[in-house]
């Protein structure tokens, strides 16, 4: 039976444990696209990338601009009953054939908007992706509002196995960019079909509830599409002002600043809103959950983004290339950055959980309407660094704006937004000194082996230094609730049966 009742027992265990299968699924799903890359790159060429890259780009917007956000009311909303499911498939697929339907009708049209004839069939094929998306089973998500995510990591892994054979074996076959619309598509259809795999809910047509849903999810696609043309500003204003080299050596650079902070710590970071959704009405308790959910992920975020920013040559070189040195400026100052972004990164969580859209709204549009002027004048002194530069420092008043809504909508003081990981700020720093200390070599004149080589030791001292010294600070200031809570006496079970087993497993 569905349970549509949140439940706030142990919401720190459930939240860890999932955050550790959105973490497995993450590892399995980028390890999976990593094979493929280098597989795929030598039976297609650069043209076929190219060709798929613009197709989901383009489908990317449509599904960014007609999304109803109906999953995240589901996660959010409150007394559901199996007509809002009912009420949520019903929206979703309709969006889902109306979008399909027009996308394939105007293939010819998106295609020219993107400068490529050859996609129109293409944009055709990928109209079904949309219809698959509406035809997901909402039962599914109510395991996610209890913070179950075990069938997450079932589907997204055997999805992404399966496409991935299929993508293979077709571009063997034909060497084609077929075979990655053609993966696209497999991996769609089952993502879609384990929605409904031991999912005691069968959909119905109803539109019901919908008002509960458009009032809430409207504000959120607005949101949406705000926040793609922030994410488009830079993109824009460095191919119009500087050139498209500057062009691809920023996004390269930026990319790769936020595989490690975000994508590590993206799994956390979807636990908070059910976890936030089911304790709203106990003010207090979720004040201290978001101040906690923040130091948590400012305490694994700053040193995977100083590391980075301090190692900045070493990762360019093993992964891109010594063709790309100017990106190792891009990865030294948006790294820390991006990271010390994620200390306010309970906010969105915050605002879904508390139905507060049109406050996220209009913080969103306010952050917005601040990179443009930053861009442009950085661009225009400076340059591509000028940009970069901008860039970082248009996250200063982001991060302010996000700890004045984390006051106003959940009485959280400004003081424990921006100063409650001063534990983390501390090891971070000693962590970092230690590092430009120790000398070591930076030179693009090594081969990506050796940069590997002279790199694994530093990572390893450094992550040792930086936990040594959080945890004597925890462990000195009276062991505060907080990620050492978690983290600490599961470890210590861990080595006692280790070393009773007489080292051993």
């Amino acid at each position: 039976m569905v349970q549509y009742e949140r439940s706030d027992v142990n919401l720190g265990g459930r939240a860890m444990r999932g955050a550790a299968f959105l973490a497995g699924a993450r590892l399995i799903v980028r390890g999976i696209s990593l094979i493929n890359i280098v597989i795929l790159a030598r039976l297609l060429s650069p043209e076929d990338f190219g060709l798929a890259a613009l197709a989901f780009a383009a489908l990317g917007l449509i599904q960014v601009f007609s999304d109803m956000r109906v999953t995240d009311g589901l996660l959010a909303l409150d007394d559901l009953t199996p007509q809002h499911l009912d009420t949520a498939f019903t929206m979703q697929s309709l969006r889902g054939f109306v979008m399909g339907g027009l996308l394939f009708l105007f293939a010819a049209q998106v295609s020219a908007f993107m400068g490529s004839a050859e996609l129109t069939p293409v944009m055709q094929a990928l109209s079904v992706v949309l219809i698959l998306d509406g035809l997901r089973n909402p039962g599914y998500f109510m395991y996610q509002r209890n913070i179950d995510y075990s069938r997450e990591f079932l589907r997204d892994s055997v999805s992404a196995v399966v496409a991935s054979a299929a993508t293979i074996t077709i571009a063997f076959m034909y060497e084609s960019y077929w075979a990655l619309v053609a993966g696209a598509l497999i991996q769609r259809i089952i993502q879609t079909a384990l929605t409904y795999f031991r999912i005691p809910h069968s959909p119905r047509f109803t539109l019901r509830y919908w008002r509960d849903f458009i009032g809430f999810g409207a504000w959120l696609t607005f949101t949406g599409m705000i926040s793609q043309l922030t994410d488009f500003a830079p993109r824009f204003l460095i191919g119009r002002m500087i050139s498209p080299a500057a062009l691809g050596t920023f996004t390269v650079g930026k990319d790769t600043s936020s595989l490690v902070t975000q994508e590590l710590i993206a799994p956390l970071q979807r636990t908070l809103l059910p976890s936030f959704s089911a304790i709203k009405n106990d003010k207090e308790r979720l004040r201290r959950t978001i101040v906690l959910a923040n130091r948590v992920l400012l305490t694994a975020s700053l040193p995977l983004g100083f590391g980075l920013a301090l190692l900045a040559p070493n990762v360019v070189l093993i992964l891109l290339g010594p063709e790309w040195t100017e990106a190792v400026f891009v990865l030294q100052v948006l790294a820390p950055t991006s990271a010390i972004m994620l200390g306010v990164a309970a906010t969105n969580p915050m605002f879904m959980a508390l139905k507060k859209v049109r406050a996220m709204f209009a913080r969103t549009v306010l952050v917005g309407i601040l990179i443009w002027p930053f861009l442009y004048i950085g661009i225009s002194t400076y340059g591509l660094k000028g940009a970069v530069v901008a860039l970082a420092l248009s996250r200063i008043p982001s991060i302010f704006i996000n700890a004045f809504a984390m006051k106003k909508y959940a009485g959280v003081s400004i003081v424990s937004s921006l100063l409650g990981g001063w534990r983390a700020f501390i090891s971070v720093a000693v962590m970092s000194i230690l590092i430009i200390l120790i000398p070591h070599e930076t030179s693009f004149d090594r081969d990506a082996v050796t940069a590997v080589l002279d790199s694994v030791p530093l990572v390893v001292l450094g992550a040792a230094v930086y936990c040594f010294t959080h945890v004597s600070i925890w462990w000195l200031s009276g062991k505060p609730d907080d990620l050492e809570t978690l983290a600490v006496p599961r470890i210590s079970r861990l080595f006692r049966k280790y070393f009773n087993n007489g080292g051993t497993r």
